[in-house]
């Protein structure tokens, strides 16, 4: 992975969901082709044209009311938190993470559950990804949670391959009950 360099100038980022967790700030991160920012309301049009190529995908097909309640959750202080990842030359926004942070049973400190990432296909295996991951492990390590995590189709081969690199596979299998009908 390459090295990471800070950038100028600090950022607000993370929000807090509990009293005892502060509101911290965290610096824009860059690797020789990719910084990393927060999200802002000026990216709505890169977000959603990268929005509807990750649900194309996995082809799924959501209402423009739940879209439009997912933008506003990421550039709302009390949603989810979402990263963008641009192009260092072109400044041009090639991806994105969104990730939240919970409570859990199983430790004081919580977790990070990693929610969607994706890169445009354009952009793809130049460590934007890799990027983007570890940018969330910095947060949820600034914000001294427990872990990071998130789940993967499984014929998602080319993420998989990625994610192994980067890291432990669980034993744990997911089940759901749709509640809608």
């Amino acid at each position: 992975m390459p090295t990471t360099v800070l950038s100028k100038g600090r950022v607000r980022h993370s929000r807090s969901r509990t009293p005892q967790s502060p509101l911290h700030e965290i610096t824009p991160k860059m690797n020789m082709q990719t910084q990393i920012r927060p999200i802002g309301s000026s990216d709505h049009a890169d977000w959603l044209s990268m929005w509807n190529d990750y649900l194309a995908f996995y082809e799924q097909e959501l209402t423009p009311e739940v879209t439009a309640k997912t933008w506003k959750t990421l550039v709302t202080p009390s949603g989810h938190d979402c990263l963008v990842a641009m192009d260092a030359q072109t400044q041009k926004t090639i991806g994105f993470v969104t990730y939240l942070f919970h409570a859990s049973t199983w430790t004081e400190r919580g977790y990070c559950y990693l929610e969607d990432l994706y890169v445009k296909p354009q952009s793809r295996r130049c460590g934007s990804a890799s990027s983007l991951v570890q940018a969330v492990v910095d947060v949820a390590r600034h914000r001294k949670v427990t872990r990071v995590y998130w789940h993967t189709d499984q014929k998602n081969t080319v993420a998989l391959k990625l994610y192994q690199k980067l890291a432990q596979q669980s034993d744990m299998i997911q089940f759901r009950i749709t509640t809608d009908k």
